[in-house]
């Protein structure tokens, strides 16, 4: 069924920026997944473990719930709870360079590189670490770094070291979250094999596989959280409107417009994909629900040249292989289950 709403310029712009606004970074929604490594990794931080190793194959949302996670950690312990957020990219690994990246990734200011030393590099992370985790109760330091695979086995001794001089020196616990993929389980066995224990049993000990959304009901979550959503409109005349009630103006006046009743349609939507195209792995990843979402909104919302009276099933296979989830998604990992 198709729909006859007229559509101004100002809804096609409101469209734009909601749409902008939800392949943002600071857009999520929080899965099953998240919730149970926030869990997790809060009581890690509370047992003063010195950190973990989260795992999962690409794009299941991993660094999604590295910000989620980070937003609750400051709800639950206060704005000024220090935590630290470092995404490596490929580098040398130097003292001086990891010294300086952590700090570029803390923003506290510019580096002298010409005349700075590691040590005098070294001083500043030192020292910004402890006056922010000393300035609250916990006098504790979360430190999570993303892409951790690209960890030199020398740099995980200068982590170590921070470690060692924040504990012994000014009573200062930090916790280190590593962040990565299979190649982070492959650089555990690499030191494992180095004799390297002292890292692995440091930062490496404690474990968690992460995942995409695994069943119907975590995917009925996820459109659930869509429900509540609202358009983006700066303006403030429509910034109160639900999604369903902008995109499908028609089905949500009837009543007919919740996208956790495509629950079941989404589900067998993405298993009869995973069937055709024989792919191996049980959780469906994040970045394919919503960019699926998205093509569904601008193939099939009031602002498209097809709009519709609400989603059908056939439109949500359309728009699921039109993320390329079904040729991309086709390759063997470690990750399978045994």
């Amino acid at each position: 069924m198709s729909t006859s709403i007229k559509i101004s310029t100002n809804d096609k712009m409101i469209s734009a920026m909601t749409l902008r606004r939800l392949k943002s970074k600071d857009f999520m929604i929080a899965t099953k997944s998240i919730f149970d490594l926030y869990e997790k990794m809060d009581n890690w931080i509370l047992t003063g473990d010195c950190g973990a190793m989260i795992y999962g194959r690409t794009r299941v949302g991993k660094t999604s719930a590295i910000t989620y996670i980070s937003n609750k950690l400051k709800e639950q312990y206060g704005e000024d709870f220090p935590i630290l957020v470092w995404t490596l990219t490929d580098h040398v690994p130097t003292d001086k360079s990891f010294y300086a990246s952590i700090i570029n990734a803390m923003d506290i200011g510019e580096i002298k590189s010409r005349t700075e030393t590691a040590l005098q590099l070294k001083e500043r992370v030192i020292n910004y670490m402890r006056i922010r985790a000393s300035a609250t109760p916990l006098r504790r330091l979360v430190f999570m770094i993303d892409e951790a695979w690209k960890l030199a086995a020398k740099e995980f001794d200068w982590l170590m070291d921070l470690y060692n001089t924040l504990q012994n020196k000014y009573d200062v616990q930090m916790s280190v979250f590593l962040f990565g993929t299979k190649e982070l389980l492959a650089l555990k066995e690499c030191l494992v094999s180095d004799g390297q224990a002292q890292i692995v049993e440091r930062f490496m000990l404690n474990s968690h596989r992460f995942y995409g959304i695994r069943n119907e009901m975590e995917l009925g979550m996820c459109l659930m959280e869509l429900d509540r959503c609202t358009v983006y409109d700066p303006a403030g005349d429509k910034s109160n409107m639900k999604l369903s009630e902008f995109y499908f103006p028609e089905a949500y006046n009837e009543g007919n417009a919740i996208f956790y009743a495509l629950s079941i349609d989404y589900w067998e939507a993405f298993q009869n994909i995973k069937m055709t195209s024989n792919i191996k792995e049980n959780d469906i990843p994040m970045m394919y629900f919503m960019g699926s979402f998205l093509n569904l909104l601008i193939r099939f919302g009031k602002c498209s040249e097809t709009p519709a009276y609400f989603i059908q099933k056939e439109n949500i296979i359309k728009c699921i292989k039109d993320t390329g989830y079904g040729n991309t998604s086709n390759i063997a990992s470690i990750f399978n289950e045994k």
